[in-house]
């Protein structure tokens, strides 16, 4: 069971907005989005049953403000990793491994990421909002890479590469059955450089 959530301050003071999205994050991910109500993240966050609505009007709108504050530290965990005196047709390792060490560390926010992702629950704001984000990051790291990974059809394969085994290495961590060593991911992130690089008809940076 989950220890409960520790109080948050900002200036001394109690940060109850705070408090309310780590509570929905630990209960989302325990649990599962449909099945948190909202007295029980109050309840977790040790606010009254009411204060929720002071901070967000609906569940809905607690969740994707959750989101996006995972999304952030995800995005601000990767762009950590961005050296700009590195080449950019060698910046596809230590993007990977950035995304791959937030995913494993963060299990719980990565969890509920993908929850969201695959629910209705998100705005149209909210996903443009990301897609915002995420542009950035892609500008950032693989220049004019952007362009052709919007027009090619097999964008989404291109993504299915580079984020799938980490889900399968963290889900089998998480069941107990492998431990991700540095290693196993030295190991991983060759055959999806490999992939990336001979089997997309895109131009995917790849060290020379």
């Amino acid at each position: 069971m989950n220890a409960p959530a520790a109080p948050h301050r900002k200036n001394g003071v109690h940060d109850k907005r705070t408090a309310l999205l780590h509570a929905a994050l630990d209960l989302f991910a325990r649990d599962g989005l449909p099945s948190v109500p909202t007295s029980a993240i109050a309840r977790r966050a040790g606010v009254a049953k009411g204060t929720l609505f002071a901070y967000f009007e609906t569940k809905e709108q607690l969740i994707n403000e959750l989101y996006l504050m995972i999304v952030s530290q995800y995005i601000r965990a990767v762009m950590d990793a961005f050296d700009p005196s590195v080449a950019p047709n060698a910046r596809l390792r230590p993007y990977w491994f950035a995304f791959a060490r937030w995913h494993l560390d963060h299990g719980a926010a990565s969890r509920v990421m993908l929850q969201c992702e695959v629910s209705s629950v998100l705005t149209e704001e909210t996903q443009a909002r990301k897609k915002e984000i995420e542009a950035e990051v892609i500008r950032t790291f693989f220049p004019n890479l952007l362009e052709q990974l919007h027009t090619s059809p097999l964008r989404y394969v291109g993504y299915a590469l580079i984020a799938g085994p980490i889900q399968i290495l963290a889900h089998m961590r998480d069941k107990g059955e492998i431990e991700v060593t540095d290693e196993l991911l030295t190991l991983t992130f060759a055959r999806v450089e490999k992939a990336l690089a001979t089997d997309l008809p895109i131009q995917v940076p790849h060290p020379v």
